[in-house]
């Protein structure tokens, strides 16, 4: 006759289930545009944030001009290091990024700190940002092209 310990079903035990939010935090870098994705595998790259990431926390990071999003596995971490697996990656290009640079001025967005920007395709420099929507930086360059010059 067979033990009946032997029988049943491995069932998962008490307190081993948790919503996410409960058992781990779930990290977003804005990384400079000049950032590569070598640089977010070195360790050092989170050192001044790392004592607040714990072992198996995501990390999701995106860089300012939208052409890269990733998303991390922390797998070590002390207080001056991080040690960053990646998980899902994709290199983007979105229609903003890629625009003719046969045009004077383009619209970007630039990541949540300079939000929606107006760019001068000639040098890449910044001539107004912190728009509140794409539709807002648009109408500040129609208005402000002459200007410009």
């Amino acid at each position: 006759m067979p033990d009946a310990k032997q029988e049943r079903d491995h069932v998962l035990g008490a307190g081993r289930m948790e919503t996410q939010e409960v058992l781990r935090n779930w990290w977003v870098v804005n990384a400079e545009a000049e950032s590569k994705r070598d640089d977010y595998l070195k360790p050092e790259y989170l050192s001044a944030y790392a004592r607040k990431l714990r072992p198996l926390e995501l990390v999701e990071i995106r860089k300012d001009d939208g052409t890269y999003w990733g998303l991390f596995l922390v797998l070590a971490v002390d207080r001056t290091y991080a040690r960053l697996h990646p998980i899902i990656e994709h290199n983007l290009t979105t229609r903003d990024v890629s625009q003719t640079q046969a045009a004077r001025y383009i619209y970007a967005w630039k990541g949540p700190t300079k939000k929606h920007c107006i760019i001068r395709t000639s040098d890449s420099a910044i001539v107004h940002e912190g728009g509140q929507t794409k539709e807002e930086a648009v109408q500040w360059l129609n208005e402000n092209e002459k200007v410009l010059g």
